[in-house]
């Protein structure tokens, strides 16, 4: 929440998404401007077991931001990031999320 809190009070505007991920990672709630409804679908997390899959997440993350209106060039300046809270190591697939990460903010760079 005091993250949420935090970005919304920035002079710029926001628009968040968020995906929830163990075994496999789910868009629970795609691009809103709302605070308010970001922080009901954070709090609306519940634990459910499974593998730390953070390739998945990062994957379902990346189509999210693909799929968003929200313009990198062409006047807005707006940048589109990922922030991945969780638990601990991953268990599956990727043993290296940190590459993944790394790979997929080149890809976003390099498409402007």
């Amino acid at each position: 929440k005091l993250m949420v809190d935090t970005m919304d009070s920035l002079p710029s505007e926001a628009s968040y998404s968020v995906v929830r991920f163990s075994t496999d990672a789910t868009l629970e709630l795609p691009h809103t401007s709302s605070s308010l409804e970001t922080i009901d679908a954070l709090n609306d997390l519940a634990y459910s077991g499974g593998k730390t899959n953070h390739a998945d997440a990062i994957s379902v993350c990346q189509e999210s931001l693909m799929q968003s209106s929200i313009s990198t060039s062409g006047g807005t300046g707006r940048k589109k990031l990922i922030v991945l809270l969780t638990d601990g190591d991953p268990a599956e697939p990727q043993p290296k999320p940190r590459l993944t990460a790394q790979t997929a903010a080149w890809e976003a760079e390099a498409e402007g």
